[in-house]
């Protein structure tokens, strides 16, 4: 057995027992009916049905001019083993419903039902709100009285303690929560952490009867999501304020009180609507989220927030496509970039993938909250620092250290510490020679109280693996490090550092504040569509929580965070515009926030579009600055073509009050590898930044002039370099439109494109597809290995595959002896596969033949019913659509051929 065989099969036996179907539920589907009229199709389905019904049950039903249809689940269907196809469409017609289903007229389409997984964060305890010069938030509601009155904001999410004084403090007519459902299936989700409620009613019941940490240990991961997301968007009502302080303390308790005088959400004045579609336990499904969908659009919702996602960079995801008949309507639809910002570049989150839906990557935010050090030789001033995983609490005291040229010592032994000089004191030690708890045992030795460390290539404090028991043990970031050992070695008799460890917490002001957070999620959509749209603050947001959870108040950090700070800042600029009584649109009001966002910076230059979208929103700025530009982001595509998409016409409209002189800029960003820096198709995860700019024409090439109340054009187009130089980075960058005499930037359009050809990039990594059985998966079956196939037992052949490139549509034949194609598996059509990352849960992709084929050629009206072949051998054909390829050539497709399978019985 070769080498690399050896190592596929180590491979799978790692990855295999982690491989699930996490993202299709099996037995779950969306019908969308032909018929525009209502129920018309669901009756006359439904009444084909009569024979079948006792073998599937309805969901939900739509009938809105949003989506017709119906959602369902087959009562028998059982999940196979280890035929996880996380990506793929799984329509199979060997179940009598789905073959009647797929016979109907009244049928346009059938979606599968993707798994939600319950939104990610993480957490800390107390926080401090938005800083003006980041959000722009105070000025809005200061200087231009906008608030949110009169807006309907829908919050699709795990429920709302409307309990909370910052959220209205009641559910229903004359509260700030008007409107709400509960869509949560108790027999699909564990509801023991709370009460069962009544489908009217949106309150979380995860929020009540428990503290967070015991609800943590049994393993719930969204306490409060909800909560703190509708506190983003439009937390603390002004009026509770006035009832006074006593009122308040005795109701809330103190430190709500306090809280309640320092906070505002984005949109305080807004009304809320609550669907909860997240259980304690569970996640959730796609029908349920367009079954919300579709209420809180009959219920008059202006926005629509969802916090929530799938990873789908394709834009014909069921909700995707749903979101954007919303925009299409007039809703301003908003959703997450995602938090798998280590994973590479096509890491999008549906419904953000949709064409016209704003999906938020997220930015920090200017402070972060936290346990800080102080050290009285340094002026008291405050520094983060991070226990070891042991530790709890560290002791003030006096600071010592052993100086070894520029640095302090290792402390990994004993013989070069002395005993008095470290004994009953705090050691500094540098990082590295040995490990965390060696320093730990050798300072315990010498008589220390703790350790601190330093690591002298990170600023961030890093966390140390200590057993339970031991010396307590913190990091400190290295220009602290450096800090403290100048003053020794300045004077190495010192004694007299003192470093002190205060109980409460505090702000400190993030070196990354307003730069694009590390989990956010990296574009485009695979289609090549400029994703995400814009950037909202989503790293360390300070927010309501459940009363009972820390006084009803904390920090949490992720893109859930930032598509609410995003959905509050619409609603204040669809106030303003319909204070003026100006017609608008979702996609007017996206672009001009595009225009007149802040950009993040990386390395000098603004980020790439791919990470932050247009920028972080800037609310004030975009209602107070004239110039409008449509389209307002540019996608150059790929270089298929040195022509197609690789001109764009920019309208540029004055809507102030005096003539503009404007100077046309390109401001280029560092380009991004996604293949690293070899040549292989790897992508790497996380991200790698290169130095590849594009030069852009602009016609006309001089400064414009736009008068009040004009629109001038700007043609604008791309001049690439020869793409055989390259290895398809990802260049990027803003066309900037600049005041001729301030030179204040007055508006941004980022662009971005690839140098290479998709439809050349490889589909399957190398060495898959390749054959296993799904009851060993410690052996591969060549081309030239014989599969023995006996349809009564358990034991079927399966492919692995591994995709490098996603694929628009992967067909999976079953080949005779003769070469001639019988038809399909089962599990078909197989499209819009994503690819393949390097974690666990989504390394490969499975599919499994039981001997059922679906003919391909049937004649019309005939009932699609699989039929299992007769004995005999046969071969699996699998062809993969390149990505962007053509379907009709024969060079965009990839094609894999199995060993022979004899069929025994």
């Amino acid at each position: 057995m070769r080498l690399f065989t050896v190592f596929l099969v180590l491979l799978i036996g790692v990855y295999l027992p982690y491989i699930q179907a996490s993202s299709i539920i099996p037995g779950a589907y969306i019908v969308e009916y032909n018929d525009v009229h209502e129920y018309h199709g669901h009756n006359a389905l439904m009444a084909s049905l009569d024979n079948v019904r006792d073998l599937f049950r309805v969901r939900h039903t739509y009938s809105s001019s949003l989506f017709r249809g119906m959602s369902f689940r087959i009562n028998d269907e059982k999940p196979r083993a280890h035929s996880a196809n996380p990506a793929s469409l799984l329509i199979s017609p060997r179940h009598p419903v789905l073959a009647q289903m797929l016979g109907s007229p009244e049928v346009k389409r059938i979606y599968p039902v993707y798994r939600i997984p319950r939104p990610q964060w993480t957490s800390k305890s107390d926080g401090h709100p938005y800083d003006n010069g980041l959000s722009q938030v105070n000025d809005v509601h200061k200087k231009l009285n906008l608030t949110g009155k009169g807006i309907t904001i829908g919050i699709l999410d795990s429920g709302v303690d409307y309990n909370h004084p910052a959220l209205g403090g009641g559910f229903g007519q004359g509260y700030k929560f008007k409107y709400g459902y509960n869509l949560v299936d108790p027999a699909e989700d564990d509801t023991s952490a709370g009460r069962h409620l009544p489908e009217d009613d949106p309150f979380d019941p995860c929020s009540g009867g428990e503290t967070e940490k015991e609800v943590s240990n049994k393993g719930y991961c969204l306490i409060g999501h909800g909560t703190h997301v509708s506190g983003i968007i439009g937390g603390f009502a002004p009026e509770l304020v006035r009832i006074g302080k006593e009122a308040l303390v005795v109701l809330f308790g103190q430190f709500a009180y306090i809280s309640l005088q320092n906070f505002s959400g984005i949109a305080p004045d807004a009304t809320f609507g609550m669907w909860r579609i997240f259980g304690c336990y569970s996640g959730a499904s796609e029908d349920t989220v367009i079954k919300a969908l579709e209420m809180a659009y009959e219920a008059g919702c202006d926005i629509i927030n969802l916090s929530l996602g799938v990873e789908n960079a394709w834009p014909e995801d069921a909700m995707a496509v749903v979101a954007d008949r919303l925009t299409e309507k007039g809703v301003i639809v908003v959703g997450v970039a995602g938090n798998q910002g280590n994973q590479g570049v096509f890491m999008q989150n549906t419904p953000g993938s949709g064409k016209n839906s704003i999906s938020v990557a997220s930015v920090d935010n200017a402070f972060s909250t936290g346990k800080v050090l102080t050290v009285d030789a340094l002026h008291n001033r405050s520094y983060p620092y991070q226990l070891s995983v042991s530790t709890r609490t560290f002791p003030s005291g006096v600071l010592t250290t052993i100086i070894d040229g520029e640095e302090a010592l290792t402390g990994c032994e004993l013989s070069k510490l002395s005993n008095k000089k470290v004994k009953g004191k705090i050691l500094l030690v540098v990082r590295g020679e040995c490990t965390f708890e060696k320093k730990v045992e050798v300072a315990r030795s010498a008589g220390a109280i703790g350790v601190l460390f330093y690591d002298t290539e990170s600023d961030i404090p890093v966390s140390s693996q200590t057993s339970k028991g031991s010396l307590p043990c913190a990091g400190i970031s290295s220009s602290l490090g450096s800090e403290l050992v100048d003053l020794f070695i300045k004077d190495s008799n010192t004694s007299s550092v003192v470093v002190s460890f205060p109980d409460q917490p505090k702000d400190l002001r993030k070196d990354t504040a307003g730069q694009v957070s590390a989990f956010s999620s990296v574009g485009p959509t695979y289609e090549l569509d400029l994703k995400p749209g814009v950037s909202g603050i989503g790293g360390d947001v300070y927010s309501t929580l459940p009363l009972n959870q820390n006084g009803g108040w904390g920090v949490r950090s992720g893109t859930s965070m930032a598509a609410p700070h995003v959905a509050g800042v619409t609603a204040l600029l669809l106030q303003a515009y319909r204070t003026e009584h100006t017609n608008t649109s979702p996609i007017y009001i996206l672009e001009q926030l595009q225009n007149h966002a802040r950009l993040a910076t990386f390395q000098g230059a603004p980020d790439h579009p791919l990470r932050q979208g247009a920028g972080l929103v800037q609310p004030y700025t975009s209602l107070k600055n004239p110039i409008h530009i449509s389209p307002a982001q540019i996608s150059f595509n790929d270089t298929a073509s040195l022509t197609e998409y690789k001109s764009y016409t920019l309208s540029v409209t004055n809507h102030g009050k005096r003539p503009l002189c404007l100077t046309i800029e390109n401001i280029p960003s560092k380009s991004i590898k996604p293949y690293g820096s070899g040549f292989g198709y790897v992508p790497v995860e996380p991200i790698q930044r290169g130095d590849i700019e594009v030069t852009l024409v602009f016609s006309p090439s001089h400064d414009i002039t736009v008068s009040p109340g004009q629109t001038v054009s700007i043609e604008t187009s791309v001049e690439l370099p020869n793409p055989e130089e390259y290895h398809y980075p990802i260049y990027g960058g803003f066309i900037s439109l600049v005041d001729s005499t301030t030179k204040e930037a007055l508006g941004t359009v980022p662009y971005f494109g690839v140098i290479g050809k998709m439809a050349e990039l490889p589909i399957f990594d190398e060495g898959y597809p390749f054959l296993i059985a799904t009851d060993n998966a410690s052996t591969i079956y060549s081309s030239s290995d014989t599969f023995i196939l006996n349809t009564q037992s358990d034991s079927f052949p399966m492919v692995v595959c591994r995709l490098l490139t996603a694929s628009p549509r992967v067909d999976i034949e079953i080949v005779n002896e003769k070469g001639i194609s019988l038809g399909t598996i089962e599990e078909g059509p197989n499209v819009y596969w994503e690819r393949n990352t390097l974690g666990t849960d989504n390394r490969v992709r499975t599919v499994t033949w039981n001997g059922k084929v679906v003919a391909s050629k049937i004649k019309p009206g005939d009932t699609i019913y699989p039929f299992t072949v007769s004995k005999g051998t046969y071969f699996l054909r699998i062809r993969a659509l390149k990505l962007l390829g053509d379907p009709t050539s024969d060079y965009d497709w990839e094609r894999w051929f199995s060993g022979p399978i004899r069929v025994e019985s």
